[in-house]
């Protein structure tokens, strides 16, 4: 069973709601689109491979070899109480989330929530075996828009075959951007959503020009 969960932000609030067929459910958090962005900055931190929680150690560095690399847990799950937690009751039986974000939560993968407050602190990789992230409770796809789901519904479906193998493909896109090798700052400044789409549709000027993907060729 699927859900629609829809978010946005302004000046004073964060909106979200969460629609079925048989189910609607809204909140309003008072947490301003100022306020959320400074949140999801600070997990993005821990997220993002050039920032520096994530950035490579030197071979000669002296930083112990099971240094663990740290997550902001109580930002993550106060984030999921604010927004989440309160139209969870309408979600029961939902296993796929349909979501839309605006602002800075184009810019968060949702499935790093926290559902639940943290034991203690992190001291080991494999204390994070036992968070509880919200993609552990449900498969997540992010639309660009609302309309993207009447383009869903009016897409010719698949045609039926008998073949049962998954297939997994890599390519090397042609993209004209800088080598993110020279300007690693590049891949952090285009990962939003909305740097993609406007009222027009798809940007595929953005698309192209993005940084070339890192050892694409290797891969």
């Amino acid at each position: 069973m699927a859900k629609h969960l829809l978010f946005l932000s302004d000046r004073t609030a964060t909106y979200d709601w969460a629609v079925s067929r048989d189910r609607v459910a809204w909140h309003r958090a008072p947490i301003s689109a100022s306020a959320l962005s400074d949140q999801i900055r600070t997990l993005r931190l821990d997220l993002d491979p050039t920032g520096p929680s994530r950035a490579a150690v030197s071979l000669n560095a002296t930083a112990p070899a099971n240094r663990v690399v740290p997550f902001d847990l109580e930002t993550a799950h106060d984030l999921y109480q604010q927004l989440l937690a309160p139209v969870m009751g309408a979600l029961g039986g939902v296993e796929h989330l349909f979501v839309v974000k605006d602002g800075a939560l184009s810019s968060l993968p949702l499935g790093v929530l926290v559902t639940k407050a943290a034991a203690g602190p992190v001291e080991d990789y494999s204390d994070y075996r036992n968070t509880a992230w919200l993609i552990d409770r449900f498969a997540l796809t992010t639309l660009p828009a609302v309309s993207s789901l009447s383009s869903i519904r009016g897409a010719i479906p698949a045609r039926e075959t008998s073949q049962t193998m998954a297939f997994m493909g890599f390519g090397d896109p042609k993209f004209q951007g800088a080598d993110p090798d020279e300007t690693p700052i590049l891949l952090a400044q285009t990962r939003s959503i909305n740097a993609f789409n406007d009222s027009s549709g798809t940007r595929l000027a953005a698309i192209r020009g993005l940084p070339l993907c890192p050892v694409r060729r290797a891969s």
